[in-house]
């Protein structure tokens, strides 16, 4: 008796479950809480910081020299914010690393033919310059291809994603499809036009006259910069690379070869190259016994 009354329980619960599994047997579970994404030009804030209770005009000032923010980059990132301080509030959460929302390339499409979208963020990283669209691929991401996004050449040395280059595009310098040289009005190219000697900024310049000095007894003749050993750009440091006329032939005080007065003037290492664009020559007896 008692096991035909399990047999009727089991079977009232096997049919139970069959009407759920019919009612809705493919759906999956689900979690219903929504992401917050921001809008395009919204801020996409990455952390925030929050304020005590007490508060006043010199609290965003505390904010920014705590986060080593501007109050222009405090401000541009919580716009709510007035350029007095007037509108802080107290235990407030405001952003202090972030940055505007992009357009994002979800269908695949970038740059400036498509509101300059960005592939960054998407399952493609690169943005392709030859045909617009985001890749994975070393061509998508190599240095004159990659028009923006994680390329290779402008996240490790600063080349040029658009052709143009020099002090007004952000020390920005010339490889790849976009030519060797940099000319005198910012823009990258190859031939005499960009790369003679009266036109060339930077990059493969043809070589101008040798300045020959003095021999000094004893001291090697031949300037660091007149050769070259880096191979990437990098100058000094642990292997004393030293600058050469293809990334210009100053190393800075961080060391980086250029032709700027960033790498020429204060902090130039001699050496590791020329300082003050060549207006002085300074030798040292090391020069070639690193």
């Amino acid at each position: 008796m008692l096991t035909l009354r399990v047999l009727v329980v089991l079977q009232c619960l096997l049919g139970l479950i069959n009407a759920l599994v019919k009612r809705d047997d493919c759906v999956p579970w689900q979690f219903n809480a929504k992401r917050s994404i921001a809008s395009v030009g919204q801020t996409n804030c990455r952390y925030h910081a929050k304020t005590g209770k007490n508060v006043n005009y010199f609290t965003c000032t505390e904010i920014a020299q705590k986060y080593k923010l501007t109050i222009a980059e405090l401000l541009d990132l919580n716009p709510e914010l007035d350029e007095n301080c007037q509108r802080i509030k107290a235990e407030t959460d405001y952003c202090v690393v972030g940055f505007h929302e992009p357009v994002r390339a979800w269908d695949g499409k970038c740059g400036a033919p498509h509101g300059n979208a960005s592939c960054l963020g998407t399952d493609k990283q690169c943005c392709n310059s030859k045909t617009f669209t985001c890749g994975n691929s070393e061509e998508d991401c190599a240095t004159g291809v990659c028009y923006s996004g994680a390329c290779f050449g402008s996240v490790q040395f600063g080349y040029s994603l658009d052709g143009t280059c020099g002090p007004k595009h952000g020390n920005a310098i010339c490889g790849g499809t976009w030519g060797d040289c940099c000319s005198n009005d910012g823009r990258c190219g190859t031939g005499d036009g960009f790369c003679g000697k009266d036109s060339c900024f930077s990059g493969k310049c043809a070589k101008a006259d040798t300045l020959v000095a003095p021999a000094l007894p004893g001291v090697p003749i031949t300037a660091p910069w007149q050769l070259g050993t880096t191979p990437d750009g990098t100058c000094g440091g642990p292997h004393h690379y030293t600058c050469d006329v293809t990334f210009g032939a100053c190393c800075s005080t961080d060391g980086m070869c250029g032709s700027t007065e960033k790498q020429c003037g204060t902090g130039c290492q001699s050496r590791f190259g020329k300082c003050n664009n060549g207006t002085t020559l300074v030798y040292h007896s090391d020069y070639g016994h690193f």
